[in-house]
């Protein structure tokens, strides 16, 4: 997860999402792949690592986060506290990753399909349905001196850089290629980088990507 962390921005969830810190109920404002942004009425202590969990599409998400910053950000019409605490994704165990990427792939999915349909004049889409992640990439692609990092539903491969599926890890060594300045593309004869990956049709017709 470390590697692709950067590829997936910030999104703010379509509907709200109920969740728990330990045993303190709080509600996600933002979330991306490094950490989310929480509202909640009880304090949370700075500097201390607690356990996010929520559900999304009836699948549980947990998250071991470090508190990196907390503070009171008005008092409800109830006379009670909200505060808004950020926290630092450190570990998604249980399956809890691939999830996470779903649903933020999901939402910026769906922000680019309402771009679409508004540059044609139609209407948003109305379908909530999650969409299989095997439709969801991050493509990186080198544009005159810099890379871009864009989550597409488009499985070609840029003339420079890679396509991956948002599903999957992105290869640490291409990371480390899409990092580095645009003199370390394409790669040297001596440099131990491995090949950027493409999608191929199987025999059944669906579309998968190599490596």
């Amino acid at each position: 997860m470390d590697d692709d962390r950067r590829h997936l921005g910030r999104i703010t969830p379509r509907a709200p999402i109920e969740g728990r810190v330990g045993r303190t109920p709080v509600r996600i404002l933002d979330i991306s792949l490094r950490g989310s942004r929480i509202a909640h009425e009880d304090p949370l202590p700075v500097g201390e690592t607690c356990l996010l969990t929520f559900k999304w599409d009836d699948r549980s998400i947990e998250a071991w986060c470090k508190i990196v910053r907390s503070r009171l950000h008005a008092f409800a019409r109830s006379g009670h506290p909200e505060f808004h605490t950020g926290l630092r994704i450190v570990e998604a165990p249980n399956g809890s990753a691939p999830v996470l990427r779903q649903l933020i792939s999901w939402h910026v999915t769906r922000a680019l399909d309402e771009q679409k349909a508004d540059a044609h004049g139609e209407p948003p889409p109305t379908d909530l349905e999650p969409p299989p992640m095997e439709n969801v990439f991050v493509r990186c692609e080198l544009v005159r001196t810099t890379w871009r990092r864009v989550t597409t539903s488009d499985p070609q491969q840029p003339a420079v850089g890679f396509t991956v599926r948002a599903s999957e890890p992105v290869p640490s060594g291409l990371m480390r290629m899409a990092s580095a300045s645009s003199s370390g593309w394409p790669p040297s004869a001596s440099a131990a980088m491995p090949p950027p990956p493409s999608a191929v049709t199987s025999r059944n017709g669906n579309s998968r990507t190599a490596y």
